[in-house]
Parts: structure tokens; sequence; C-alpha cells
């Protein structure tokens, strides 16, 4: 049984003269003689009134010839599972760095959750900067022994694009018919806009026309670099 709203009690007991029954019921802690909170049934119980942990339901009926019976139900109360997210960048994400990341865990006395980056400790809000694939992963458990789990992996590309033109040069004369080439490398993938005197040019296509031109090249990766 687990966390709010906490528990709704019902029982009863038989007997051939059933209005004449009492029925007594208290929950205790398991393994523990005395004490307990008296109980009625169709009762609403929940923490802090009913704290977490192993309890037992302690039934006991009397009818109006004093002959008593009981019964005893074990049962465990937990607090609701904690939950976990990884905040500050999202799964798959390319990104130019430094970057951080920090963990948020809801639950009940949960300590500080742990994290991982690359499979080293790692501590929340601590700036990363190398370039690369990251994978960063966070846990963390309540004194019940639940665990929430989160993981996500991330690029850090602070690189500009490679762009790299050949074919011509700047402040050459040609003659009619030269061509550019552009290349353009990056670690992550890449957008590139080449145009010839304002107009989109395909690199490799010849220029025929009299004059001064130029070739402009502009590249941008998945980080924005």
């Amino acid at each position: 049984l687990r966390g709010e709203p906490g528990l709704t009690l019902a029982f009863s007991a038989d007997d051939a003269i059933p209005e004449e029954v009492e029925l007594e019921a208290t929950i205790r802690p398991a393994g523990e003689p005395d004490g307990g909170i008296a109980v009625t049934n169709g009762q609403n119980v929940a923490f802090p009134t009913l704290p977490y942990g192993d309890h037992e339901l302690i039934l006991v009926a009397r009818d109006w010839l004093d002959q008593e019976s009981s019964a005893l139900v074990p049962f465990t109360y937990l607090p609701n599972e904690p939950t976990l997210a990884i905040e500050g960048i999202d799964d798959g994400a390319i990104l130019r760095g430094p970057v951080s990341i920090t963990a948020a865990a809801t639950g009940f006395e949960l300590p500080a959750p742990e994290i991982l980056l690359d499979g080293e400790p790692y501590v929340a809000g601590t700036a990363i900067v190398a370039e690369g694939g990251h994978a960063v992963s966070a846990s963390v458990q309540d004194p019940f022994s639940q665990e929430a789990t989160a993981e996500l992996s991330f690029t850090i590309d602070s690189t500009p694009p490679l762009i790299v033109v050949s074919g011509v040069a700047e402040g050459v004369t040609y003659e009619p018919g030269v061509a550019a080439g552009v290349e353009v490398s990056d670690a992550t993938n890449t957008a590139a806009q080449v145009t010839m005197d304002g107009e989109a040019y395909v690199p490799g296509a010849p220029v025929t026309a009299v004059g001064h031109h130029e070739l402009r090249v502009v590249a941008t990766d998945a980080a924005g670099n």
C-alpha cells in the first residue's frame, strides 16, 4: 500500500447475533506488542498519523457472551515512489559549451540525487566544456529503497564549421569559366549557404561573366556555431 491519499479501512465481524458484536481494530508497528492507533471501519488513515513502514491490523471481535475471536493482518505502508528529472539539457541536444545540468527529485526524505557524467561522479551545476558526445545518468533512493533513475545524452560542439574554398583565391584574376569549389566540414550536421555576387551559387559551376565577383560562404552547424 502506498502514499496519498492514505488507506481507507474496511472490516466486519459475523455472528449469530451480529448486532451484539463489538469489534475493536488497532494498527500498530509490526513486531511491537503495545501501542498503536485505534481505527474504525471506513476510516481513512494516512501519513503522518500512520507512519510509513510495516504494520499489523489487529481485529478483536467480542459477542454478548464475552466470547472473543481475533485476526491479524500484516501490511506495509510506503510513501509514493520518488520521481527524478535531469534538468538543463534535453535528451539528444547539440549545444555550444559550456553547459551544466542539475537533477530534481520529489519524494519522501530524499538525499541529493547522484549524478554521473560519462560514468564519473558529477557535481550539479558544474560547467561542462569538453567537446563531443556525453552521457548523463542520475539516481535517487528513499529510506525504503524505492529508487528513481533518469538518463540522457547530448553533444557539445563549440567549434565553428571549417570552410575550404578551392579553384579561386582572394584578389586573383582568372579567365572566364573559372569555377569555385567549396567544402564544409564539422563534427555535427552543418547547413551552408553559398552565393556568388549575392545570388545562389552551385560550387563547381563555371563563372563566365567578366568583371569583379564576390564568393560568400556562410556555414552553421547544429550547435549554432
